[in-house]
């Protein structure tokens, strides 16, 4: 009997609402993060194979980032450019400085990207800017156009982070003080020999 084709298996597949039967996909997202688009491939259909090629970590060192916490009431605003930065640096609030939730209220939380906007909005935060700042110089022409000079500015970030917002922002006249609350590393690499053997067949 000839094999049915890939069109007509997808359109076959469509029909019973699993569109992905039979397809295998892989998954580099770091294991926290890959938890919904696993659980919808394989509602799909797909067998998953989930890979992470990069794994988000705490920093060695949360000095900065404590002082910063215990210190809220100094900053004009915090600025965030990851859901990752979010989540660090709210559950480094939340579980060594609790009280200082009531400060952070007071401050303006300034955002990147719908992603980022919805993690804040989860811990019960509304963010000044949202969807409509899609990158760092978006949001940082954004401040300076509201005008930022003598203004200062927490920015947690990854160790890796770009210096394009906290730079722009300082030649507005404002203080930026950037605290390190989450480092990406390279996994260990188990399970790459059977990554190897899907992408060889």
């Amino acid at each position: 009997k000839q094999r049915m084709s890939d069109h007509q298996a997808l359109t076959s597949n469509t029909r019973t609402g699993r569109p992905l039967e039979g397809k295998t996909v892989l998954v580099t997202r770091p294991r926290n993060r890959a938890v919904e688009v696993v659980r919808l491939l394989e509602e799909s259909g797909a067998k998953v194979i989930l890979f992470p090629t990069i794994e988000i970590a705490p920093p060695e060192d949360w000095r900065a980032c404590d002082e910063a916490i215990e210190n809220l009431a100094a900053f004009d605003g915090v600025v965030f450019t990851s859901a990752n930065a979010v989540s660090f640096f709210l559950n480094r609030l939340n579980t060594k400085f609790p009280r200082s939730f009531e400060s952070l209220k007071r401050i303006e939380l300034h955002v990147v990207g719908e992603k980022t906007s919805q993690t804040l909005k989860q811990h019960g935060f509304i963010p000044v800017h949202s969807s409509e700042v899609s990158d760092s110089k978006t949001l940082a022409r954004a401040l300076a156009e509201r005008g930022v000079e003598g203004k200062r500015f927490l920015f947690p970030k990854g160790n890796i982070a770009g210096e394009e917002l906290p730079t722009l922002l300082r030649a507005h006249a404002a203080s930026v003080d950037e605290i390190v609350v989450y480092e990406p590393h390279q996994p260990s690499g188990s399970g790459s020999e059977e990554v190897k053997k899907f992408l060889s067949e």
